[in-house]
């Protein structure tokens, strides 16, 4: 079954974010949760959220004139996701450049990138995760953020 990854998956994604600690049971459980979604809605990444990063929250007054704030942004990529028009590696760029939440974009993008995945085959699956996880530390390239890096 797909969620033997999840586990590897969200460890190499707090490795990439810097994390010094293991993912708690509760913020692999909201993963599990997310990836048993068909098709998902704001509530779901941001249900995610309250146990990966408690303090995030949805962009709302920062957004610059012509910007979407993070709830726009969030519900735009969702339409995407759903539609399975843009691969995984293209939902979490656009992810991480829109930056819907306070904090915590890197792990829940790449929870998105999982989630998109899932919505594949094993096969292409389990060839992305052998590839690796997108996205190296920021603290190698100030905008590893911006682009994808397989490892």
């Amino acid at each position: 079954m797909t969620h033997l990854w999840v586990t590897e998956a969200v460890r190499r994604s707090y490795a990439l974010s810097g994390g010094r600690r293991e993912p708690t049971t509760a913020e692999l459980g909201a993963h599990r949760g997310l990836m048993m979604c068909r098709r998902l809605e704001p509530s779901n990444l941001i249900v995610l959220m309250s146990y990966v990063d408690p303090a995030a929250t949805l962009r709302h007054d920062d957004a610059q004139e012509g910007d979407d704030d993070g709830a726009r942004a969030l519900l735009k990529l969702l339409a995407l996701a759903n539609a399975k028009l843009a691969a995984p590696h293209e939902l979490m760029s656009l992810f991480t450049l829109a930056k819907p939440f306070t904090a915590g974009n890197g792990r829940c993008g790449r929870a998105l990138w999982l989630w998109r995945a899932v919505q594949g085959n094993e096969t292409e699956l389990a060839a992305m995760m052998s590839a690796g996880m997108p996205f190296g530390p920021a603290a190698q390239d100030p905008v590893a953020e911006r682009r994808t890096v397989w490892h």
